[in-house]
């Protein structure tokens, strides 16, 4: 395994009414974890998205926001059995469980993708409405680098912070 000693997340506070991290967590370390119970998914959430955080878990695109702060929440993971060789498993209507070190968050699946990596649309950022979505190298039982990924959607249908 990889050294993942980054730093600690003991000053992580999030700001109810603003809607925001008033401080984020430490580049490389978990701050959640990820369950999927439909499709078997339960895995730690780092800040970043280096071979380091992919490796052992999801981690969250550092051009995006983080669970609660509205807009998309971009996680990835490798196609790996234990992370996301499931993920093309999942369904509409399937639910997403996020548990933050600051609050826990359910989103429902609304779509799933099959899009080439440089297609940005199929990656949308934006920050209307917090949108969760996860992807991983497709096929899942490819172990080359391949130039597709399968791509979920989600929507945030409850929190408790």
């Amino acid at each position: 395994s990889l050294d993942m000693n980054y730093g600690t997340n003991d000053n992580v506070s999030f700001d109810k009414v603003g809607k925001r991290l008033k401080t984020i967590p430490s580049w490389g370390t978990t701050f959640g974890t990820l369950t999927i119970k439909s499709i078997g998914v339960n895995i730690p959430i780092y800040h970043g998205d280096d071979t380091p955080q992919l490796v052992n878990g999801a981690g969250n695109f550092a051009g995006s926001r983080f669970p609660g702060e509205g807009g998309s929440i971009v996680l990835a993971a490798h196609n790996s059995r234990g992370l996301f060789y499931t993920l093309p498993q999942i369904k509409i209507g399937d639910q997403i469980d996020v548990d933050t070190i600051y609050g826990n968050f359910k989103y429902e699946v609304t779509g799933t993708k099959i899009a080439d990596y440089r297609n940005e649309d199929a990656f949308p950022i934006q920050n209307d409405e917090e949108m969760l979505i996860l992807y991983t190298c497709y096929p899942v039982d490819n172990i080359w680098y391949v130039n597709d990924r399968f791509i979920a959607y989600a929507k945030l249908v409850g929190e408790d912070l």
